[in-house]
Formats: C-alpha cells, sequence, structure tokens
C-alpha cells in the first residue's frame, strides 16, 4: 500500500495497492491519481522496474514539509519512511518516465525481526543507541521525531 507517488501531488487516500514481483511493479491500482503512472508504465520505452529501496533514519527529517515540496522535497530522509524509486531498465538505457512511491509509516521485517514499526525505527528503542544519542543531550529529544 503506498501512499503517495511523484506525479500525484498529494496523499492517496486511502493508500493505493501497489504490487511488486520480483523487482518489477507489475500492478498499481486502478485509480483517478495513480491513472497517469498506468498510462506511463504501459509505454514501451518505459519501465516499471524498482530500481531502489531507501528508508530513512533521520528522526529530524520533516515528512510535513517533505509533502509540501516539488517532488516530496526530503521526505525520504524521515524516519522510517519508504521510498520504492521504478522506471530504469536492469542494463539498459534509463527509462523515459521514473517516479517514486513513498510509504510514509510502513511495519518492516527482516527475516521475522520488526525493524520498523509503524515507521518507528525499533533500534532507536535499544538502550545502546540511547546512551549514544545521550551525548548529545536528551536521548529522548535528540531521537525524538518532528512531524
Amino acid at each position: 500500500m503506498i501512499d503517495c507517488i511523484r506525479g500525484t501531488p498529494k496523499i492517496m487516500q486511502p493508500p493505493a495497492r501497489m504490487v511488486i514481483e520480483n523487482s518489477w511493479a507489475v500492478e498499481i491500482e486502478d485509480r483517478e491519481e495513480t491513472r497517469k503512472i498506468k498510462d506511463e508504465f504501459a509505454k514501451p520505452e518505459n519501465s516499471n522496474f524498482v530500481d531502489k529501496l531507501l528508508i530513512g533514519l533521520n528522526p529530524k527529517g520533516s515528512k510535513a514539509k517533505g509533502l509540501h515540496r516539488s517532488r516530496f522535497g526530503e521526505l525520504c530522509q524521515a524516519a522510517g519512511v519508504t521510498q520504492l524509486g521504478i522506471g530504469d531498465r536492469p542494463g539498459y538505457v534509463a527509462s523515459h518516465f521514473y517516479t517514486c512511491a513513498f510509504l510514509l509509516e510502513p511495519t518492516i521485517l527482516l527475516d521475522g525481526e520488526v525493524l520498523f514499526d509503524r515507521g518507528w525505527p525499533v533500534v532507536f528503542d535499544d538502550p545502546r543507541v540511547k546512551e549514544i544519542a545521550a551525548r548529545y543531550g536528551d536521548p529522548e529529544q535528540v531521537l525524538a521525531r518532528i512531524p
């Protein structure tokens, strides 16, 4: 479920369903907000290959500011926000169309272990991480997310 996608200038309510198989975006829910993206993916000169997966770790990266900037600004730097880069072809020339899909508060598991819980990096709760953060001030404030 994706919350926003470049080319659609707003958060989608409800989030749109996107299916990714073997690094290819094979399906995106057919809605008014996604129609342009679907049309671009269908063109032979374009690709729907997912070439990037970026997960933000900066608790001071602002989702609110990122959502109000063109192309979503620094949204991908905000803690827990996940960005999927879609468009380039592996081993070929670049696609004419490239976009990014964003998940604003995903729960991410790796081998059954929760890494992000509704966008919160669970490592921030680790006493060792809090000890390091304490070198720079109150660890609760240092690691607190801003909106």
